[in-house]
């Protein structure tokens, strides 16, 4: 892992891509399209899980990148935790664009976020047998 990264990333198993931001990291384009070029679970429905709480900040590169990012293959849902007020304004700003072909939710609780992730993979998968 590159450590001038703004987040850090990693699969767990086969259907969960957990992706952290560090503490004070502004998000510049760069990060962005770096995150959306990283390797991702294929063949199967997968889920991102996103700890936004180290984020201080987002570049307007980077929020328009997040409006024109093209689907990753298989993502059938993205959970956001938020536990500060800037990254409750990102992930509120995540959650207003449109346009993206999987569900997006807020949770300000590991245990709630993975609870729901887990209805939507069994849901995925059920439609996708």
């Amino acid at each position: 892992m590159d450590d001038r990264r703004c987040f850090s990333q990693e699969t767990v198993g086969e259907w969960l891509v957990v992706t952290r931001a560090k503490a004070k990291s502004n998000f510049i384009l760069s990060d962005i399209e770096e995150l959306f070029s990283l390797d991702t679970p294929s063949g199967k429905p997968w889920a991102r899980l996103i700890f936004l709480g180290g984020m201080t900040g987002v570049s307007k590169d980077a929020r328009y990148y997040f409006k024109t990012v093209k689907n990753s293959p298989g993502l059938c849902c993205a959970a956001i935790i938020s536990r500060s007020p800037i990254a409750n304004v990102f992930g509120n700003y995540f959650l207003s664009l449109n346009a993206t072909a999987y569900p997006r939710k807020l949770f300000d609780s590991e245990d709630m976020a993975m609870e729901w992730i887990k209805v939507m993979i069994a849901d995925a998968r059920a439609t996708n047998v």
